[in-house]
C-alpha cells in the first residue's frame, strides 16, 4: 500500500438518487487480498468470493 499512487475521487451530483459513493475505493482490495494470499501459501487464487476459493483449496491436502 505505500508504494500506490495517491488516489483521487470525486462524487458528482448526477440529480439521481443518492447512492453508490463508497464503492470507488472497493475494487483495489480483492487483487491485493489474493495476492497476499499467493504470498502466503504459493497458491493462486483466481476466483472470487475468496472465501469459497480457499474453502475449496482447503480440500486439496496440501
Amino acid at each position: 500500500m505505500a508504494d500506490t499512487p495517491r488516489i483521487e475521487t470525486h462524487v458528482i451530483n448526477s440529480g439521481h438518487e443518492i447512492g453508490g459513493a463508497g464503492e470507488p475505493g472497493t475494487p483495489g482490495i480483492a487483487p491485493a487480498l489474493v495476492n497476499a494470499v499467493y504470498d502466503a501459501t504459493g497458491i493462486r487464487v483466481r476466483k472470487l468470493p475468496l472465501k469459497k476459493s480457499l474453502e475449496e483449496v482447503s480440500t486439496l491436502n496440501l
